[in-house]
């Protein structure tokens, strides 16, 4: 029995790939060259690098290691 495989084409370049690479910013499909907004010219490159910024400026919640509360320590 053959398997029916579609090549899709990279929208950038139209290398034919079996398993291109969806960019999250603009939801073309992409070969592995083109696969980063920087090398297919992403149109909403600024939405990748806004949020690169918002992860920077964001502060991180500070968590205490497992087992190291006040109640559980002996006096």
């Amino acid at each position: 029995m053959e398997e029916n495989k579609e090549l899709v084409k990279c929208i950038f370049c139209g290398k034919e790939v079996y398993l291109p690479f969806k960019c999250q910013f603009c939801d073309g499909s992409y070969c592995i060259d083109h696969r980063l907004p920087e090398n297919h010219k992403c149109k909403n490159l600024w939405k990748s690098k806004e949020s690169s910024k918002e992860r920077k400026n964001s502060p991180q919640p500070v968590t205490s290691p497992v087992g190291d509360d006040d109640e559980s320590s002996p006096l």
